[in-house]
């Protein structure tokens, strides 16, 4: 973001409700499948989205190797939680793919503002 706006104060005012928004629409405060059609897309452009996703589907899909003789986990609570989340047991390469198209995509506006920017100096 600091390539695309002038100042570092700019910078920042903007970053906190972008950085709001992502976190909103990332899953960490409810469930993505309940939010309104209309914007329910939002959820795509969050990096906290798919990084929690892959967090949390790592964490539940497992479960059972940690606790094997513990009869407190079962697949109904593990599919439980993920479902609680609406997130998919084989999200995570998924997410991975995600988190380093998005990334891609940044770098892609970096580079553009940054060309911009260059172009408007001389």
């Amino acid at each position: 973001m600091s390539c695309i706006f002038p100042t570092a104060q700019m910078t920042s005012v903007m970053a906190s409700p972008l950085l709001v928004l992502f976190r909103l629409f990332g899953g960490f405060y409810g469930n993505t499948q309940t939010f309104p059609a209309g914007i329910r897309w939002l959820q795509y452009t969050s990096m906290y989205r798919f990084a929690f996703e892959g967090l949390v589907v790592n964490q539940w899909s497992s479960i059972d190797q940690f606790h094997p003789q513990s009869a407190t986990w079962t697949d109904k609570d593990r599919d439980g939680v993920l479902d609680n989340f609406s997130f998919p047991s084989y999200a995570v390469p998924l997410d991975i793919l995600g988190l380093c198209l998005i990334s891609l995509i940044l770098y892609f506006i970096g580079f553009l503002a940054l060309w911009i920017r260059m172009k408007k100096a001389r």
